[in-house]
């Protein structure tokens, strides 16, 4: 069966992104972070740009201050459970498209 991916897959290239950007680790700017007086997103998206992390590394950092959203943090099956739990119709549909792609691999 092919994998379905949430969005860890694409927090680790935007963990990448940051370390190519500034040669410095996630844990490295999340302390920096901490130790300057910053109470909202739109200071730390500044103060950010003033140290030249922009674009993914920004907000991964944005999200490792002030929350990543949920759907950041759910499971690929809580993801599709919550996309069709209004809409069970369309399941079947879902789920013979994961079936018939099976036949193609990952």
């Amino acid at each position: 069966m092919p994998t379905i991916r949430d969005w860890r897959r694409e927090r680790d290239m935007w963990v990448r992104v940051l370390e190519s950007q500034t040669s410095e680790g996630l844990d490295t700017w999340n302390h920096r972070i901490r130790e300057v007086s910053l109470t909202n997103e739109r200071q730390l998206r500044t103060w950010l740009s003033d140290q030249g992390v922009t674009g993914y590394a920004q907000s991964l950092l944005v999200m490792e201050r002030f929350g990543y959203p949920d759907f950041l943090l759910a499971t690929a099956d809580e993801l599709i459970q919550k996309q069709y739990a209004d809409r069970a119709h369309l399941r079947p549909i879902y789920d013979a498209i994961i079936i018939a792609a099976e036949h193609y691999g990952e």
